[in-house]
Protein backbone atom coordinates (compact mmCIF):
# COMPACT_ATOMS: atom_id res chain seq x y z
CA UNK A 1 0.00 0.00 0.00
CA UNK A 2 2.83 2.46 1.14
CA UNK A 3 4.32 1.42 -2.76
CA UNK A 4 1.58 2.55 -4.44
CA UNK A 5 0.85 5.88 -2.13
CA UNK A 6 4.10 6.79 -3.23
CA UNK A 7 3.84 6.09 -6.95
CA UNK A 8 0.74 8.29 -6.65
CA UNK A 9 2.76 11.35 -5.33
CA UNK A 10 5.29 10.92 -7.29
CA UNK A 11 2.83 11.30 -10.37
CA UNK A 12 1.67 14.51 -8.95
CA UNK A 13 5.30 15.81 -8.01
CA UNK A 14 6.23 15.20 -11.48
CA UNK A 15 2.80 16.89 -13.49
CA UNK A 16 3.22 20.04 -10.90
CA UNK A 17 6.60 20.04 -12.34
CA UNK A 18 5.71 19.69 -15.66
CA UNK A 19 2.85 22.55 -15.59
CA UNK A 20 5.73 24.85 -13.96
CA UNK A 21 7.96 24.11 -16.71
CA UNK A 22 5.11 24.69 -19.64
CA UNK A 23 4.61 27.82 -17.95
CA UNK A 24 8.37 29.24 -18.64
CA UNK A 25 8.81 31.20 -21.43
CA UNK A 26 12.01 29.81 -23.52
CA UNK A 27 15.44 31.65 -23.27
CA UNK A 28 16.65 31.79 -26.73
CA UNK A 29 13.91 33.21 -28.87
CA UNK A 30 10.39 35.43 -28.62
CA UNK A 31 7.51 34.15 -27.00
CA UNK A 32 3.86 34.88 -27.73
CA UNK A 33 3.67 35.82 -24.30
CA UNK A 34 6.36 38.28 -23.78
CA UNK A 35 6.81 39.49 -27.37
CA UNK A 36 7.95 41.91 -28.21
CA UNK A 37 10.28 42.05 -24.94
CA UNK A 38 12.45 44.66 -27.06
CA UNK A 39 13.05 47.37 -29.18
CA UNK A 40 14.49 44.80 -31.98
CA UNK A 41 12.20 42.53 -31.25
CA UNK A 42 9.04 45.68 -31.62
CA UNK A 43 11.03 46.72 -34.93
CA UNK A 44 10.89 42.60 -36.63
CA UNK A 45 7.34 42.76 -35.58
CA UNK A 46 6.42 45.99 -37.46
CA UNK A 47 8.28 44.94 -40.48
CA UNK A 48 6.47 41.37 -40.69
CA UNK A 49 3.21 43.36 -40.37
CA UNK A 50 4.01 45.24 -43.85
CA UNK A 51 5.21 41.97 -45.16
CA UNK A 52 1.78 40.06 -44.44
CA UNK A 53 0.43 42.15 -47.02
CA UNK A 54 2.64 40.43 -49.75
CA UNK A 55 0.73 38.11 -51.94
CA UNK A 56 -2.58 38.51 -50.42
CA UNK A 57 -4.63 37.23 -53.04
CA UNK A 58 -2.17 35.35 -55.45
CA UNK A 59 1.60 35.27 -57.43
CA UNK A 60 -0.36 37.30 -59.86
CA UNK A 61 -1.79 40.13 -57.42
CA UNK A 62 -0.18 41.30 -54.93
CA UNK A 63 -2.99 43.41 -53.43
CA UNK A 64 -5.81 43.37 -54.75
CA UNK A 65 -7.31 46.67 -56.36
CA UNK A 66 -5.78 46.20 -59.88
CA UNK A 67 -8.24 43.55 -60.31
CA UNK A 68 -10.74 45.05 -58.60
CA UNK A 69 -10.94 47.69 -61.11
CA UNK A 70 -11.69 45.35 -64.03
CA UNK A 71 -15.08 44.54 -61.83
CA UNK A 72 -16.43 47.60 -62.51
CA UNK A 73 -17.31 49.28 -65.77
CA UNK A 74 -13.95 50.61 -66.47
CA UNK A 75 -12.06 47.33 -66.71
CA UNK A 76 -12.31 44.57 -68.29
CA UNK A 77 -11.32 41.04 -67.34
CA UNK A 78 -10.01 38.22 -69.54
CA UNK A 79 -13.37 35.27 -69.16
CA UNK A 80 -11.17 32.23 -67.51
CA UNK A 81 -9.34 34.05 -65.51
CA UNK A 82 -9.22 31.74 -61.99
CA UNK A 83 -12.21 32.94 -59.28
CA UNK A 84 -12.50 36.07 -60.64
CA UNK A 85 -14.62 34.94 -63.81
CA UNK A 86 -17.37 34.24 -61.22
CA UNK A 87 -17.24 37.51 -60.10
CA UNK A 88 -17.51 39.19 -63.55
CA UNK A 89 -20.60 36.67 -64.36
CA UNK A 90 -22.03 37.33 -60.67
CA UNK A 91 -21.93 33.84 -60.03
CA UNK A 92 -19.40 34.16 -56.92
CA UNK A 93 -20.86 32.24 -54.28
CA UNK A 94 -19.28 32.62 -50.07
CA UNK A 95 -16.88 30.18 -50.87
CA UNK A 96 -14.70 32.12 -53.79
CA UNK A 97 -11.51 31.72 -53.51
CA UNK A 98 -11.67 35.58 -54.01
CA UNK A 99 -13.73 36.39 -51.25
CA UNK A 100 -12.45 34.22 -48.73
CA UNK A 101 -8.84 34.87 -49.46
CA UNK A 102 -9.23 38.65 -48.93
CA UNK A 103 -10.77 38.19 -45.48
CA UNK A 104 -8.54 35.73 -44.10
CA UNK A 105 -5.44 38.04 -45.12
CA UNK A 106 -7.50 40.93 -43.57
CA UNK A 107 -7.54 39.63 -40.12
CA UNK A 108 -4.05 37.62 -40.72
CA UNK A 109 -2.71 41.36 -40.86
CA UNK A 110 -4.37 42.35 -38.22
CA UNK A 111 -3.45 39.97 -35.62
CA UNK A 112 0.11 40.35 -36.51
CA UNK A 113 -0.31 44.27 -35.77
CA UNK A 114 -1.76 43.15 -32.95
CA UNK A 115 0.94 41.01 -31.47
CA UNK A 116 3.41 44.01 -31.35
CA UNK A 117 0.76 47.06 -29.84
CA UNK A 118 -0.31 44.59 -27.22
CA UNK A 119 2.97 44.26 -25.66
CA UNK A 120 4.20 47.62 -26.86
CA UNK A 121 3.36 49.83 -23.75
CA UNK A 122 5.18 47.00 -21.62
CA UNK A 123 9.12 48.11 -23.54
CA UNK A 124 8.22 51.79 -23.43
CA UNK A 125 10.98 52.70 -21.28
CA UNK A 126 13.12 49.97 -23.34
CA UNK A 127 13.30 52.78 -26.60
CA UNK A 128 12.85 56.49 -27.01
CA UNK A 129 9.30 58.09 -27.21
CA UNK A 130 10.13 59.17 -30.81
CA UNK A 131 10.93 55.08 -31.61
CA UNK A 132 8.06 54.30 -29.59
CA UNK A 133 6.22 56.49 -31.85
CA UNK A 134 6.93 55.81 -35.11
CA UNK A 135 5.94 52.45 -33.99
CA UNK A 136 2.48 53.03 -33.17
CA UNK A 137 1.70 55.66 -35.96
CA UNK A 138 3.15 52.75 -38.71
CA UNK A 139 0.90 49.65 -36.52
CA UNK A 140 -2.15 51.58 -36.76
CA UNK A 141 -1.58 53.29 -39.95
CA UNK A 142 -1.34 49.85 -41.55
CA UNK A 143 -4.25 48.28 -39.52
CA UNK A 144 -6.57 51.48 -40.97
CA UNK A 145 -5.57 50.40 -44.06
CA UNK A 146 -6.82 46.45 -43.84
CA UNK A 147 -9.58 47.58 -42.48
CA UNK A 148 -10.41 50.56 -45.05
CA UNK A 149 -10.20 47.74 -47.74
CA UNK A 150 -12.50 45.54 -45.58
CA UNK A 151 -15.48 47.73 -45.46
CA UNK A 152 -14.90 48.21 -49.24
CA UNK A 153 -14.99 44.68 -49.87
CA UNK A 154 -17.30 43.32 -47.34
CA UNK A 155 -19.53 46.23 -45.77
CA UNK A 156 -20.09 45.85 -42.10
CA UNK A 157 -17.52 43.76 -40.65
CA UNK A 158 -15.93 42.69 -37.06
CA UNK A 159 -13.72 45.44 -35.86
CA UNK A 160 -11.09 43.71 -34.02
CA UNK A 161 -8.47 45.81 -31.68
CA UNK A 162 -6.08 43.19 -29.78
CA UNK A 163 -5.27 39.63 -30.28
CA UNK A 164 -8.16 36.64 -29.33
CA UNK A 165 -7.38 34.48 -26.88
CA UNK A 166 -9.20 30.59 -27.57
CA UNK A 167 -12.10 32.41 -25.23
CA UNK A 168 -12.54 35.43 -27.00
CA UNK A 169 -13.43 34.97 -30.64
CA UNK A 170 -17.29 35.68 -31.04
CA UNK A 171 -17.72 39.60 -32.45
CA UNK A 172 -20.35 40.71 -34.14
CA UNK A 173 -20.34 42.84 -37.43
CA UNK A 174 -19.52 46.39 -36.68
CA UNK A 175 -21.19 49.14 -38.97
CA UNK A 176 -18.66 50.02 -41.51
CA UNK A 177 -19.22 53.86 -40.47
CA UNK A 178 -18.24 53.26 -36.82
CA UNK A 179 -14.90 51.32 -38.45
CA UNK A 180 -14.21 54.29 -40.76
CA UNK A 181 -14.14 56.61 -37.83
CA UNK A 182 -12.43 54.66 -35.54
CA UNK A 183 -9.16 54.10 -37.77
CA UNK A 184 -9.17 57.60 -38.87
CA UNK A 185 -8.91 58.55 -35.27
CA UNK A 186 -6.26 56.32 -34.97
CA UNK A 187 -4.17 58.02 -37.22
CA UNK A 188 -4.14 61.01 -35.30
CA UNK A 189 -2.28 64.18 -37.09
CA UNK A 190 -0.20 64.60 -33.60
CA UNK A 191 0.51 60.68 -34.11
CA UNK A 192 1.52 60.82 -37.67
CA UNK A 193 3.55 63.96 -37.16
CA UNK A 194 6.21 61.71 -35.50
CA UNK A 195 7.14 59.81 -38.48
CA UNK A 196 9.81 60.52 -40.58
CA UNK A 197 8.73 62.50 -43.63
CA UNK A 198 10.24 60.01 -45.43
CA UNK A 199 12.71 56.78 -44.32
CA UNK A 200 16.02 56.66 -45.13
CA UNK A 201 15.51 55.45 -48.88
CA UNK A 202 19.15 53.85 -49.09
CA UNK A 203 18.47 51.91 -45.92
CA UNK A 204 14.44 51.15 -46.21
CA UNK A 205 14.14 51.84 -50.10
CA UNK A 206 10.34 51.70 -50.35
CA UNK A 207 9.49 49.51 -47.37
CA UNK A 208 7.99 52.02 -44.69
CA UNK A 209 5.29 54.20 -44.31
CA UNK A 210 6.72 57.88 -43.46
CA UNK A 211 4.45 60.60 -43.20
CA UNK A 212 4.27 62.22 -46.46
CA UNK A 213 2.79 58.45 -47.55
CA UNK A 214 0.88 58.19 -44.00
CA UNK A 215 -1.10 61.86 -44.88
CA UNK A 216 -1.79 60.22 -48.50
CA UNK A 217 -3.26 56.92 -47.09
CA UNK A 218 -5.70 58.60 -44.38
CA UNK A 219 -6.66 60.79 -47.35
CA UNK A 220 -7.34 58.10 -49.88
CA UNK A 221 -9.66 56.60 -46.95
CA UNK A 222 -11.17 59.70 -46.31
CA UNK A 223 -12.05 59.96 -50.22
CA UNK A 224 -13.01 56.30 -50.42
CA UNK A 225 -15.78 57.43 -48.01
CA UNK A 226 -16.76 60.43 -49.43
CA UNK A 227 -15.20 62.52 -46.80
CA UNK A 228 -14.42 65.23 -49.25
CA UNK A 229 -13.21 68.40 -47.32
CA UNK A 230 -10.80 65.81 -44.68
CA UNK A 231 -9.28 64.70 -48.15
CA UNK A 232 -8.25 67.77 -49.79
CA UNK A 233 -7.18 68.54 -46.37
CA UNK A 234 -4.68 65.62 -45.70
CA UNK A 235 -3.99 65.32 -49.39
CA UNK A 236 -2.75 68.90 -49.08
CA UNK A 237 -0.48 68.34 -46.04
CA UNK A 238 0.94 64.91 -48.23
CA UNK A 239 1.98 67.19 -51.17
CA UNK A 240 3.37 70.12 -49.08
CA UNK A 241 5.27 67.09 -47.49
CA UNK A 242 6.53 65.41 -50.43
CA UNK A 243 7.56 68.80 -52.07
CA UNK A 244 11.47 68.53 -52.85
CA UNK A 245 11.27 64.75 -51.33
CA UNK A 246 9.47 63.12 -53.72
CA UNK A 247 9.03 63.72 -57.73
CA UNK A 248 8.08 62.33 -60.87
CA UNK A 249 10.02 61.94 -63.96
CA UNK A 250 9.16 63.89 -66.42
CA UNK A 251 6.63 61.24 -68.92
CA UNK A 252 6.36 61.50 -72.63
CA UNK A 253 3.08 60.96 -73.66
CA UNK A 254 3.13 61.98 -77.52
CA UNK A 255 1.33 59.36 -79.59
CA UNK A 256 3.99 58.17 -82.45
CA UNK A 257 2.18 57.47 -85.32
CA UNK A 258 5.52 55.82 -87.47
CA UNK A 259 6.71 53.35 -85.18
CA UNK A 260 9.07 51.85 -87.20
CA UNK A 261 11.07 55.67 -87.23
CA UNK A 262 10.48 56.91 -83.77
CA UNK A 263 10.37 56.49 -80.53
CA UNK A 264 8.00 55.23 -77.50
CA UNK A 265 7.21 57.10 -74.54
CA UNK A 266 9.07 55.79 -71.69
CA UNK A 267 9.13 56.55 -67.90
CA UNK A 268 12.25 55.95 -65.29
CA UNK A 269 12.72 52.51 -64.35
CA UNK A 270 9.90 51.81 -61.27
CA UNK A 271 10.07 48.26 -60.78
CA UNK A 272 12.53 45.22 -59.82
CA UNK A 273 14.87 46.07 -57.58
CA UNK A 274 16.10 49.16 -59.48
CA UNK A 275 13.09 50.79 -58.65
CA UNK A 276 13.50 50.36 -55.18
CA UNK A 277 14.74 54.30 -54.17
CA UNK A 278 13.08 55.86 -56.99
CA UNK A 279 11.74 59.15 -56.13
CA UNK A 280 8.30 58.17 -58.02
CA UNK A 281 7.32 55.65 -55.07
CA UNK A 282 6.06 56.79 -51.71
CA UNK A 283 5.66 53.44 -50.09
CA UNK A 284 5.76 49.86 -51.71
CA UNK A 285 4.61 46.39 -50.42
CA UNK A 286 8.19 44.45 -50.53
CA UNK A 287 8.82 40.68 -51.69
CA UNK A 288 11.83 38.52 -50.54
CA UNK A 289 14.13 38.59 -52.70
CA UNK A 290 15.69 35.03 -51.71
CA UNK A 291 11.94 33.25 -51.67
CA UNK A 292 10.83 32.48 -54.93
CA UNK A 293 7.37 31.71 -54.00
CA UNK A 294 7.50 35.53 -52.93
CA UNK A 295 7.67 37.06 -56.28
CA UNK A 296 4.55 38.34 -58.37
CA UNK A 297 4.09 38.27 -62.04
CA UNK A 298 1.77 41.73 -62.28
CA UNK A 299 3.26 42.69 -65.96
CA UNK A 300 3.11 38.76 -67.07
CA UNK A 301 -0.79 38.94 -66.15
CA UNK A 302 -0.97 42.71 -67.95
CA UNK A 303 1.27 42.72 -70.75
CA UNK A 304 0.78 41.88 -74.37
CA UNK A 305 0.18 38.60 -75.50
CA UNK A 306 2.94 39.21 -78.58
CA UNK A 307 4.95 39.91 -75.64
CA UNK A 308 3.96 36.11 -74.31
CA UNK A 309 1.92 38.04 -71.32
CA UNK A 310 -1.31 36.83 -69.79
CA UNK A 311 -3.30 40.13 -71.23
CA UNK A 312 -5.61 39.46 -68.64
CA UNK A 313 -6.90 42.50 -68.04
CA UNK A 314 -7.49 46.00 -69.73
CA UNK A 315 -9.46 49.42 -69.92
CA UNK A 316 -13.50 49.21 -70.89
CA UNK A 317 -14.51 50.87 -73.77
CA UNK A 318 -16.26 52.66 -71.04
CA UNK A 319 -13.12 54.11 -69.33
CA UNK A 320 -11.65 55.26 -72.75
CA UNK A 321 -14.87 57.11 -73.89
CA UNK A 322 -14.75 59.17 -70.58
CA UNK A 323 -11.34 60.99 -71.83
CA UNK A 324 -12.59 64.19 -72.89
CA UNK A 325 -11.61 66.13 -76.39
CA UNK A 326 -8.76 68.75 -76.37
CA UNK A 327 -11.34 71.52 -75.88
CA UNK A 328 -12.07 69.91 -72.92
CA UNK A 329 -15.92 68.87 -74.01
CA UNK A 330 -16.61 65.13 -73.86
CA UNK A 331 -17.02 63.21 -76.69
CA UNK A 332 -20.92 63.37 -77.14
CA UNK A 333 -20.92 67.44 -76.14
CA UNK A 334 -17.39 68.10 -78.32
CA UNK A 335 -17.47 68.88 -82.03
CA UNK A 336 -13.95 67.49 -82.59
CA UNK A 337 -15.34 64.20 -81.97
CA UNK A 338 -15.57 62.01 -84.99
CA UNK A 339 -16.22 57.84 -84.42
CA UNK A 340 -14.47 57.22 -87.52
CA UNK A 341 -11.57 58.36 -86.28
CA UNK A 342 -11.90 58.81 -82.14
CA UNK A 343 -8.04 58.85 -81.07
CA UNK A 344 -8.08 62.14 -82.90
CA UNK A 345 -8.26 65.63 -80.99
CA UNK A 346 -8.67 63.60 -77.83
CA UNK A 347 -6.98 64.02 -74.19
CA UNK A 348 -3.65 63.17 -74.68
CA UNK A 349 -3.83 61.29 -71.42
CA UNK A 350 -5.80 58.72 -73.33
CA UNK A 351 -2.37 57.18 -74.55
CA UNK A 352 -1.18 56.75 -71.28
CA UNK A 353 -3.85 54.42 -70.22
CA UNK A 354 -4.71 52.72 -73.11
CA UNK A 355 -2.38 51.50 -76.46
CA UNK A 356 -3.93 51.72 -79.66
CA UNK A 357 -3.78 49.61 -82.52
CA UNK A 358 -0.68 49.99 -84.81
CA UNK A 359 1.44 51.69 -82.50
CA UNK A 360 4.98 50.47 -80.74
CA UNK A 361 4.56 48.78 -77.22
CA UNK A 362 7.86 47.72 -76.02
CA UNK A 363 10.11 47.36 -79.37
CA UNK A 364 7.26 45.59 -81.01
CA UNK A 365 4.47 46.27 -83.27
CA UNK A 366 1.13 46.33 -81.45
CA UNK A 367 -2.01 45.66 -83.73
CA UNK A 368 -5.37 44.41 -82.90
CA UNK A 369 -6.25 43.31 -86.69
CA UNK A 370 -7.07 39.80 -86.53
CA UNK A 371 -6.16 39.28 -89.90
CA UNK A 372 -2.67 40.64 -89.51
CA UNK A 373 -1.12 37.23 -88.02
CA UNK A 374 2.32 38.84 -87.44
CA UNK A 375 3.72 41.85 -86.56
CA UNK A 376 7.14 43.27 -86.38
CA UNK A 377 9.84 43.17 -83.81
CA UNK A 378 11.65 46.31 -84.02
CA UNK A 379 14.07 45.20 -81.42
CA UNK A 380 15.47 42.75 -83.75
CA UNK A 381 13.21 43.35 -87.44
CA UNK A 382 11.91 39.92 -87.77
CA UNK A 383 8.14 39.35 -88.11
CA UNK A 384 7.02 37.54 -85.03
CA UNK A 385 2.97 36.05 -84.44
CA UNK A 386 0.75 38.46 -83.85
CA UNK A 387 -0.69 36.62 -80.40
CA UNK A 388 -2.34 39.23 -79.34
CA UNK A 389 -5.44 37.96 -82.05
CA UNK A 390 -3.75 34.79 -83.12
CA UNK A 391 -2.57 33.57 -80.28
CA UNK A 392 -0.27 30.60 -80.28
CA UNK A 393 0.05 27.58 -77.97
CA UNK A 394 2.49 27.68 -75.41
CA UNK A 395 3.91 24.68 -73.69
CA UNK A 396 4.24 25.18 -70.27
CA UNK A 397 4.48 28.43 -68.04
CA UNK A 398 4.94 31.84 -69.95
CA UNK A 399 7.20 34.29 -68.58
CA UNK A 400 8.50 37.56 -69.73
CA UNK A 401 11.61 38.32 -68.76
CA UNK A 402 11.09 41.48 -66.49
CA UNK A 403 8.17 39.47 -65.42
CA UNK A 404 9.04 38.34 -61.29
CA UNK A 405 9.07 41.89 -59.79
CA UNK A 406 9.82 41.71 -55.80
CA UNK A 407 8.11 45.26 -54.95
CA UNK A 408 4.48 46.52 -55.53
CA UNK A 409 3.66 50.10 -55.63
CA UNK A 410 0.89 51.03 -53.11
CA UNK A 411 1.29 55.15 -52.86
CA UNK A 412 2.85 57.35 -55.67
CA UNK A 413 3.53 60.59 -55.49
CA UNK A 414 0.84 61.95 -58.26
CA UNK A 415 -2.34 63.85 -56.68
CA UNK A 416 -4.44 62.34 -59.55
CA UNK A 417 -3.02 58.59 -59.83
CA UNK A 418 -6.01 55.81 -59.37
CA UNK A 419 -4.44 53.92 -56.22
Amino acid sequence: MKKYIILILASVLALASCEKALERYPLNGPSTGTFPASEEEALAGVLVSYKNLANSVSQYSPYPWRFVDNLTDIGTTRIGLSSWNLLVTSTATQTTSAATIMYTRIYKTAGRIHLVLDNLDNIKDKMSEETYMQFKAELLSLRALVYDMGCQFYGDIPFIDHCLTLSDYEYPRTPKEQVIDRILNDMDDDLLNYLPVRWDKNTWGTARLGRAAAYTLKARICLNWGRFEEAAKYSRIAMELAEGVYKLEPLDCTYYPNAATEGEPSAANLHGYEGEKSDEWMWGIQFNKLAASNTHAMVYTYSSRVHNGAAGCGPSQALMDTFQCTDGKSITESPLYNWQDPWNHRDPRLDLYCLRSDTRYNGVEYSTDPSKKQVRDYNTGAMVNNNDVYAQRHQGPRRLPVAQIRRSGLLRCHPHQHL
